[in-house]
């Protein structure tokens, strides 16, 4: 069978965003972001991972944010160990014609940038599971069709849905009076260039004059005449177009189940209301969790405190089961493996991975190096948070410590100065009452002067040290909140 070359694609990120507005009115809605990452990363991503080689964009509204962003090349470390990388190139609709030029249109304008045979996507739609398969680019080419459809099942805000599907995988054209399910058209397609040329399109080549047209009814003539294919894509899809549709999306894809101590919980990427004590281990444990999903691995991590667990699983599924593997294997050495599982031990740390990649067994060598030193380095930055939490635990103690030493030491003071007072006018008081002479008067007032010398030295004396604690104390805040 002869292959062609991999073929590029198209990514529609031209649409002003009316309905995300306010969120659009600054930013273009394929930069809005999803779990922290813009909404049209995340097909670059899926792109560079499946060897695409390049992408055309094309932007009309806030599009320089668009150019800005991603620049002319996108690169990303696929699972094979090497940096894949994605050349990106604009069709700028907005700088051109002042406005976005609809699917249609705007595929039509870009045409000369793609050749014969290009993949579809929106800018606007997250579907982190889709794969843009090679495979299927080289069967589609090699087909007599013209478009290849991914539909999905029917989203609550588009009930009726858009084609039919025909058990020999053709997309259908339904009349409205039609009983036979529809589905909705889910924006990812493979398109022949074809397609935008008569008797299916009248737009001229490259659309020099800047017609907007919609895609949809050059796909219903291509349909009827039996040439557009379509498959049922069941993956994770959202058409993000309100936005309480985003922040619906952002708390489901950001849900990360934890145990805590045995007791299982979800945190979101929100801020967390959580002890302080327990942040530390939910950014390492994540940190980490975040390496696993780069080169799209499954796994647990647990990370453990003076008197805490953590065990953080990104799918969020099973972790009494991956605790108790975890807490079966923690002793059993610094690696340890079975099945596809490796488990990776340290003092503060363990890293499991449930999905090696043993088929190939040179880039498994290298995974796992590679893991276990970002497991390692984990867990020496996470002994040196807490061992810098001790010393801060250790100066706020031994500043209490002064303080109640200051407090003490000026209420000593006090008392004994009251004493000291009330002393020497007692004796004073005594030596008209004892028939004292002269002699033996001056000889005790003498006595007494001295003693009530040396005891306002020694108060002095406590003066300075109250001091000295006071500035200890002052030293030891300002290196707590250094």
């Amino acid at each position: 069978m002869t292959t062609t070359p991999p073929i590029p694609a198209m990514l529609l990120a031209a649409g002003r965003g009316e309905r995300m507005r306010p969120l659009t009115d600054s930013c273009p809605k394929p930069l809005l972001p999803v779990q922290g990452v813009p909404l049209l990363e995340w097909h670059l991503r899926a792109l560079a991972a499946a060897g695409v080689p390049r992408a055309v964009v094309n932007t009309a509204w806030l599009g320089e944010q668009v150019a800005a962003r991603f620049g002319s090349v996108f690169g990303l470390e696929v699972a094979s160990g090497k940096r894949q990388q994605l050349s990106i190139s604009y069709s700028d609709e907005g700088r051109d014609f002042g406005r976005a030029l609809e699917t249609a249109g705007g595929i039509a304008r870009a045409l000369p940038q793609l050749g014969p045979v290009f993949w579809l996507a929106a800018g606007d739609v997250f579907a982190p599971d889709f794969v843009f398969a090679p495979e299927a680019a080289q069967a589609f080419a090699a087909s007599p069709l013209l478009a290849h459809l991914w539909l999905v099942p029917n989203p609550p805000h588009h009930p009726r849905g858009d084609f039919g599907l025909s058990p020999e995988g053709l997309a259908l054209n339904l009349p409205d009076a039609d009983p036979a399910p529809r589905y909705t058209y889910s924006t990812l397609a493979l398109l022949k260039a074809a397609l935008f040329a008569p008797p299916w399109c009248d737009i001229p080549p490259g659309n020099p004059q800047g017609v907007a047209a919609p895609l949809a009814p050059l796909l219903r003539r291509a349909m009827d005449a039996g040439r557009v294919g379509a498959a049922l894509y069941t993956g994770r899809w959202t058409d993000v177009g309100t936005p309480e549709r985003l922040q619906a999306l952002n708390r489901l894809a950001a849900r990360t189940m934890v145990a805590i101590n045995g007791a299982q919980s979800q945190l979101s990427d929100q801020p967390l209301p959580l002890p302080r004590k327990l942040r530390a281990l939910v950014k390492s444990a994540q940190e980490l969790l975040e390496l696993l999903r780069r080169y799209r691995l499954e796994g647990v991590v647990q990370t453990r405190g003076s008197d805490e667990t953590l065990t953080v699983s990104a799918a969020g599924t099973n972790i009494p089961l991956e605790e108790s593997i975890i807490q079966h294997v923690r002793h059993q050495g610094r690696i340890f493996e079975f099945s596809r599982r490796s488990v990776h031990n340290f003092e503060r740390i363990t890293l499991m991975i449930n999905n090696l990649p043993l088929e190939d067994p040179d880039f498994c060598g290298r995974l796992r190096d590679h893991l276990s030193v970002a497991a390692q380095g984990a867990d020496s930055r996470l002994k040196a948070i807490q061992a810098e939490r001790g010393v801060l635990t250790a100066l706020s103690s031994v500043g209490h410590t002064l303080i109640e030493l200051r407090d003490a030491h000026q209420r000593n003071a006090a008392d004994s100065a009251v004493l000291i007072t009330a002393l020497q006018e007692t004796l004073l008081n005594s030596f008209y009452k004892l028939g004292l002479t002269d002699h033996q008067e001056k000889f005790l007032q003498s006595m007494v002067g001295d003693f009530m010398a040396r005891m306002a030295e020694l108060l002095n004396r406590g003066l300075h040290t109250q001091e000295t604690l006071q500035k200890l104390n002052d030293r030891l805040e300002q290196l707590r909140n250094s």
